[in-house]
């Protein structure tokens, strides 16, 4: 089988075989992506009543999404060969684990809440396993859980009213199968399917007690040496209670006794009770002995319950001796809480030789510890790359966490030990005190994280998607919030509450600021509706018994109840002016429940004013500002160096609603070219000063058209569109036929490098790689490109030679030229084609000059020009005069770097002032 292909599926490797077929690696060639093939019997496939049932059970398993259960992709079948196709999961299945001996019962106890959280899911569906074991259960080298197999053993039985044993997916294969699988599989047997019985969800709960004895003790409950000699212990015999290890939670053996009952009427009947029975002994709050469902502990084991009793007592004499010596404070029915102490303040300033990355789609603002100990925030260095720092507050200097290279917004763990964070396209954890980061899911635009005390992770995986909740060890993302579409586009910055119980988020439409709806939102994780809190056009912030957001502009803290989501005072305005990110909407601040306060101070809404234009001369020297007239992601200076373009938004209008303007620099006149009601961006000038390409957003997944508008207000026109990808302009050829682009990928934070023809819309594709390639300048000759990608991982400027200009149809040839070293963000050429100026994120502007031939390019060496502060650090933008003499960068003034975090202690004290 192995090299076959079946149907788009190409088999790579053997998995392994049992009573339910053989199964396969296998690669999807269609989708791109490995999967697991398991092939049905010949003799099954011959049966056409019980295919036509395993069809219809198939249809019903794929239904099933959780993250513990491994997902079914479909049924298929070629040339007489049936088969499904599954999800490829990664690690060992717990039979292999098992050979080893027993699990410790912390790690057995982790792995059995994880099972039957996948049980409980499938028993909502009306799915019962029917066949749980070790050999079903997966668990990957990171910890994830994962159960194969539901429902399958229903879909595979012969005449559904036969109660013939032989005829139970667990026997089948025996004249083929190995005689211990044989035993494997009958030794996790209720007693109702031993005899044949028709079966509900409670022989999965019996299978469950199975497989968690086994895990605590390292055998079997009923171990015998045949097939016969199992199944009569299960039907007579009970298991060896004593062979539980010592350190087994009281909870847990009453859970194991409920479990096996031989009864099924006094079995356990709901499995959801043993997974909230084992979360509470994980968290130490289980109520054995109190609760109704798992009373009292078993009398069987009356030597480790006189134990405890022992310890108990022990404890008693120790803490009463204690108070008697005066080691412990008299014992109070009641106690006021300590006033907090005094406000202080402290700044922590970047690391050397970094930047902060606190605004924009790729940063976030500083978080603090749940214990308010540790700040963790994300700095570019000299070469543009984003890591992930963490700052003790007693201590003096941050460190960086290793591997973290690529890091945004990052969140807490609840026991502050390790650090959520998102990626270009995956959400990580990394242990603060080492340890490489682990990848937990997929996340292609990430917006924001929390992590629950239940070890689970609400996150926004994408700009435009509902709120999905994921075990912290990794998996499949659920859904736990559905977007109303006639109200909002966006679920975002989730924050789990005290309780653990409920969040708050933002819910917005991209046009935050002029939607009602938009706003502070409050949830229970439990499935229930949410409610809008108020109506804020950033993220709720929730601290210290207080909820913070923003309102015209202003900072607003108001008391807040976490547990009711009920407001229990008046708003109050504090006066520190604290950083707001219209870009991705959020405050950058963080509060912690024991009263420490972190900040970046600003009070401005950067997004959409963004930062002056400034204009520098090839010496350095600061020449002048284009007044009042603010770039955002591209600025381009016109051939005569008269005029600049950008998409700009004036200051107090929509972020979203960017517009092209021009600013005149000898009149200090800005004029607007373009009136549409979707954002456009990317400007980029026609050679002949008289039009401008820009795109238009369309969509929003960020598909859109590429068009061009007359400089001189004669209108403007559609170019090509695209359902696909985003056509942000970035140069025109020097005969003015094409416009170069990146084509933004949609779905991704890639982008590759295509030519657009003017007199058609053809779109002519110029380098296709797995990497982000943008920002392409055509020399002067139209013989070469510059353009920035990131095949090290971090950013540089390359060259190619641009084969036919005028066609176009032949793209770059073979054969790649570095021009940066040490990082590089955009690039430009000069008017001569002899010199390519680069700019870096660190904000230094670098020269190289160069000699070009028909198939070569020679380097010279690079010099730093001077040092200015870009202000969009995911989109650096500058462009340079024909004669390399002046330079127009979207930069900050030094006043508006932010260069450090604020952190304040005892901050409720504020509000009395």
């Amino acid at each position: 089988m192995i090299g076959k292909t079946l149907a788009n599926y190409e088999v790579t490797d053997r998995i392994g075989a049992g009573g339910m077929g053989e199964v396969y690696c296998a690669r999807d060639t269609r989708l791109g992506r490995d999967v697991a093939l398991k092939v049905l019997p010949q003799l099954f496939s011959t049966d056409r009543e019980r295919l036509a049932r395993f069809e219809r059970e198939a249809r019903l398993l794929a239904g099933l999404n959780h993250p513990h259960i491994a997902t079914l992709h479909g049924l298929e079948h070629d040339g007489g060969v049936h088969f499904l196709v599954m999800e490829l999961v990664d690690g060992h299945d717990l039979s292999e684990r098992l050979r080893r001996g027993a699990v410790p019962v912390r790690e057995a106890l982790h792995i059995a809440r994880d099972v039957a959280d996948a049980l409980g899911a499938a028993h909502e569906a009306g799915i019962v396993h029917r066949d749980l074991k070790p050999a079903n259960i997966v668990v990957s080298d990171e910890g994830a859980t994962k159960v194969l197999d539901f429902g399958l053993a229903k879909a595979l039985e012969g005449n559904p009213g036969d109660p013939n044993l032989s005829q139970s997916p667990t026997i089948t294969a025996i004249a083929g199968t190995a005689h211990g699988v044989i035993l494997g599989t009958a030794a996790y047997m209720s007693p109702e399917q031993a005899r044949g019985k028709p079966l509900d969800r409670r022989t999965d709960v019996w299978s469950f007690g199975c497989v968690l004895f086994e895990l605590l003790t390292g055998h079997t409950a009923f171990p015998g040496e045949t097939v016969s000699d199992t199944i009569a212990r299960i039907l007579e015999r009970k298991p060896d209670w004593n062979a539980l290890p010592s350190d087994t939670p009281p909870g847990v053996v009453r859970l194991l006794h409920r479990c096996l009952e031989k009864d099924a009427k006094r079995r356990l009947a709901d499995i959801g009770e043993a997974r909230v029975e084992i979360e509470d002994t994980l968290n130490g709050t289980s109520m054995v002995g109190s609760s109704p469902s798992l009373a009292a502990r078993p009398a069987n084991a009356p030597w480790r319950t006189a134990r405890l009793w022992q310890a108990i007592a022990a404890i008693a004499t120790l803490v009463a001796a204690a108070a008697l010596t005066g080691l412990l404070p008299p014992i109070r029915t009641s106690q006021r809480a300590p006033e907090p102490g005094p406000v202080t303040r402290l700044t922590i300033e970047a690391p050397p030789g970094t930047r902060l990355a606190t605004y924009g789609d790729y940063a976030g603002p500083p978080v603090i510890s749940p214990d308010g100990s540790c700040v963790a925030f994300v700095a570019y260095n000299k070469h543009f790359v984003r890591t992930l720092f963490v700052r003790n507050l007693d201590e003096l200097k941050a460190r960086p966490l290793a591997g973290t290279d690529g890091a945004t917004f990052p969140f807490w763990s609840s026991d502050g030990k390790e650090l959520g964070y998102f990626t270009d396209n995956e959400l990580r954890r990394v242990a603060i005190d080492g340890g490489l980061p682990i990848t937990l899911c997929r996340a292609e635009n990430g917006r924001g994280g929390t992590w629950t005390p239940n070890d689970e992770i609400i996150l926004a995986p994408d700009f435009q998607s509902p709120l999905v909740r994921i075990p912290a060890s990794g998996g499949t993302p659920v859904a736990i919030t559905t977007i109303d579409t006639t109200r909002h586009t966006t679920h975002r910055w989730p924050q789990i509450l005290p309780d653990g119980k409920h969040i708050i988020y933002l819910a917005a439409t991209h046009n935050i600021t002029t939607n009602e709806a938009s706003g502070a939102y409050y949830a229970s994780l439990d499935g229930g509706s949410s409610r809008q809190l108020v109506q804020t056009s950033t993220a709720p912030v929730y601290g210290s018994g207080h909820l913070f957001y923003s309102h015209n502009r202003t900072l607003i803290v108001r008391p807040f109840h976490p547990d009711s989501g009920e407001f229990t005072g008046e708003p109050v305005a504090l006066s520190d002016q604290v950083l707001v990110d219209n870009t991705t909407w959020r405050l950058a601040l963080s509060v912690s429940e024991t009263g420490v306060l972190t900040y970046i101070a600003g009070g401005r809404h950067i997004s959409n004013t963004g930062a002056q234009i400034e204009l520098y001369s090839r010496d350095g020297r600061h020449v002048r500002s284009a007044e009042s007239f603010f770039a955002g992601f591209q600025l381009s200076l016109s051939p005569d160096g008269t005029r600049i373009v950008s998409d700009y938004a004036p200051p107090g209008s929509n972020a979203t609603q960017r517009d092209i303007w021009m600013y005149d620099l000898s009149r200090n006149v800005r004029t607007r070219l373009t009136f549409h009601r979707k954002p456009e961006i990317y400007p980029a000038w026609s050679p002949d000063g008289k039009l401008v390409a820009y795109a238009r957003i369309t969509a929003l997944a960020n598909a859109g058209d590429l068009r061009v508008v007359d400089a001189r207000g004669g209108g403007d026109r559609l170019v090509a569109h695209s359902d696909s990808v985003q056509l942000a302009p970035d140069d025109w050829t020097p005969d003015g036929r094409f416009i170069l682009c990146s084509s933004g990928i949609v779905g991704t934070a890639r982008s590759n490098l295509v030519a657009v023809r003017v007199a058609d819309g053809k779109i002519i594709p110029l380098l296709e790689s797995a990497f982000t390639d943008t920002g392409s300048r055509v020399s002067p000759d139209g013989a070469w490109l510059v353009y920035a990608s990131n095949p090290t991982g971090n950013w540089e400027i390359y060259a190619r030679r641009f084969v036919d200009a005028n066609n176009a149809a032949r793209g770059l040839a073979p054969g790649t030229w570095q021009v940066s070293t040490g990082g590089g963000g955009a690039a430009q050429w000069d008017g001569k084609g002899t010199n390519i100026y680069y700019l870096r994120g660190d904000g230094t502007m670098h020269d190289v000059p160069i000699r070009t031939s028909a198939n070569s390019l020679q380097l010279g060496v690079a010099t730093t020009l001077f040092t200015c502060a870009p202000y969009n650090q995911s989109d650096l933008s500058f462009d340079v005069s024909r004669d390399g003499q002046t330079f127009a960068v979207n930069s900050f003034s030094a006043s508006q770097v932010n260069t450090s975090i604020t952190v304040v202690t005892n901050w409720t004290r504020l509000l009395t002032r």
